[in-house]
């Protein structure tokens, strides 16, 4: 079925929609027919299901949902905003994979006896000597899976730093960033990509929130996780 064909047949009305992945790119096709579409978290559905879950108690519950005056909704995506946001998620995941493999080289070498100090930096300036130094306690196989671990290791290394510039190159552009920026984050010494990492959840929002961010370092090898905790306040 043509969707846009569909709706290009009808008047304006309102068209209410759970959240979904492809949520926010039917509610924009929408909106440039002249619709207004309303974007709902599932769990405010959910209350007004009635009866077994189908295809249509569900457009039933989501229609009733739609039409409640108070009701919260999900703000609809820009492209920028959800490439913002994908730019984040794959770093998350870049990062994550960096800390497993540190992880995995540190286990190889405790397996021969090696231990290394805490830090990712350590270990970057230690492995090959330790590889050098060691090599009649470290059998020429696992130098190898070591070996190949480092190159791994320094790839991620260069995928994590073009998407964070990408990052970075996206946050500069947002009005709502740079607000958080001269608000809370100029005197902070936060590497710069923590200090966009908030924008996720701003340009979720109906309304640009206000609030102070105090940053937490969580010191992990291979990473460089900020997470923010704070109490809301205003900023202007």
């Amino acid at each position: 079925m043509d969707l846009k064909g569909a709706f290009e047949q009808l008047p304006p009305c309102i068209v209410g929609m759970e959240a979904c992945l492809s949520a926010h790119f039917v509610s924009r096709t929408l909106r440039a027919l002249g619709h207004e579409p309303r974007i709902i978290p599932a769990i405010y559905v959910k209350p007004f299901l009635k009866g077994q879950k189908n295809d249509y108690n569900d457009a039933e519950a989501i229609a009733e949902a739609a039409l409640r005056p108070n009701l919260r909704l999900v703000k609809e995506k820009s492209q920028d905003q959800l490439d913002l946001q994908a730019c984040h998620r794959v770093r998350s995941r870049l990062v994550s994979r960096r800390t497993a493999t540190i992880n995995q080289i540190r286990a190889f070498l405790i397996e021969q006896g090696i231990a290394v100090r805490a830090g990712a930096r350590a270990l970057r300036n230690s492995l090959f000597a330790i590889l050098e130094n060691r090599k009649d306690e470290i059998s020429p196989r696992t130098a190898k899976l070591i070996l190949g671990l480092y190159e791994d290791w320094c790839h991620l290394d260069e995928r994590i730093e073009s998407v964070t510039e990408e990052i970075e190159s996206l946050g500069k552009a947002e009005a709502k960033c740079q607000r958080l920026i001269r608000h809370g984050f100029q005197k902070s010494g936060v590497r710069q990509i923590t200090k966009f990492w908030p924008l996720r959840r701003l340009l979720g929002t109906a309304t640009a929130p206000s609030f102070s961010v105090r940053l937490t370092r969580e010191k992990r090898d291979g990473s460089d996780g900020m997470r923010p905790c704070g109490q809301p306040d205003r900023l202007d």
